[in-house]
């Protein structure tokens, strides 16, 4: 472990830096000088409520918050670029975050099972959204895709039922399986023009959607796409 880094809290139930991430604190404020998270580093800690990320640290690794099922706020500075997957997935708490403008992907399950998550704004440098970057995030009413992305991962949204209505980029060229799977909310949907695919069970049980325009460059509809 190198002095500029928290890694791998979880993995060493045993040092001293793991007895200290999964302890009896419920506010961590991490000390400046830290410029990575690892992976795992706060996973399971069932206490943890707010954490301070100070300005410098630049990559929170994946599974780094994940199933801190308590954590009600987190503060993440600009200087951060690189988020890892599942970073955040079970935080169930979670009820608002705000991405900083330097990250581009967010990765496969960042938010999964963020069940109380309501409002998570992302920037508009972000060109990919992840699988199962929002799955279960039941309480989302508050997102707007930002006009760069150009690829969303299966099951993306799968699960959100208080999903709003969303306009599509119109980069997008494919809708991948399950994405807005059982969003039984969603009242409205503008897809984008250059669409060629709609993967199967894309929109299964949107049952609010009134009508959906297929543009006239798709060329293929899945299975049971809009069904339900």
């Amino acid at each position: 472990m190198i002095n500029n880094m928290i890694d791998n809290g979880y993995a060493d139930p045993e040092s001293d830096a793991a007895s200290t991430m999964r302890g009896s604190a419920t506010y961590i404020n991490i000390p400046a000088g830290i410029e990575a998270i690892g992976n795992n580093a706060f996973r399971d800690n069932r206490l943890l409520t707010n954490v301070v990320i100070p300005e410098g640290v630049r990559s929170i690794g994946d599974y780094a918050f994940a199933y801190c099922r308590r954590l009600t706020e987190i503060i993440i500075p600009i200087s951060v670029t690189v988020i890892g997957k599942a970073a955040f997935r079970g935080c169930e708490q979670l009820s608002r975050i705000v991405l900083p403008p330097g990250v581009t992907v967010i990765e496969s399950d960042t938010f999964s099972f963020c069940k109380s998550l309501i409002d998570i704004v992302i920037p508009q440098g972000v060109t990919a959204i992840g699988k199962g970057a929002f799955e279960g995030c039941r309480s989302l009413t508050v997102l707007e895709i930002p006009a760069g992305v150009t690829a969303i991962g299966a099951g993306a949204f799968k699960d959100c039922v208080e999903l709003p209505a969303l306009t599509l980029p119109p980069g997008l060229t494919i809708i991948n399986p399950y994405t807005f799977y059982n969003c039984i909310s969603l009242p409205a949907l503008q897809l984008p023009s250059a669409i060629a695919a709609i993967g199967d069970y894309a929109f299964f049980n949107c049952k609010s959607l009134p009508k959906v325009n297929l543009p006239d460059t798709l060329t293929d509809i899945g299975n049971w796409v809009f069904a339900y």
